[in-house]
């Protein structure tokens, strides 16, 4: 159960960091479509996911937010590691 991100901002920021890694050193996922979302739950029944997403869509309103940082991890087989936080900042727009 997830929540679509529409941003294109946000695509810009992916695409950015993408060209950073070589396209030898880039894995299957991050060539794969990329699909921004806000996952609720994972790792449910169908049935659960089928009864959360009725509960969440009943009175349903898409949003407007923002994003404060961008956080980079280290998958570590099992845990993640936490390298960096990098706050987002406002662009000035002349």
């Amino acid at each position: 159960m997830a929540y679509r991100i529409l941003s294109p901002e946000i695509k810009g920021v992916r695409e950015e960091i993408a060209d950073l890694v070589p396209p030898e050193r880039r894995t299957a996922q991050d060539r794969a479509r990329w699909s921004p979302h806000l996952t609720i739950q994972n790792k449910v029944s169908p049935q659960k996911a089928r009864e959360l997403l009725e509960q969440l869509s009943q009175g349903y309103e898409p949003v407007k937010t923002h994003g404060a940082a961008l956080r980079l991890w280290r998958y570590l087989g099992g845990p993640w590691e936490l390298l960096v936080r990098t706050p987002f900042t406002p662009r000035s727009h002349s």
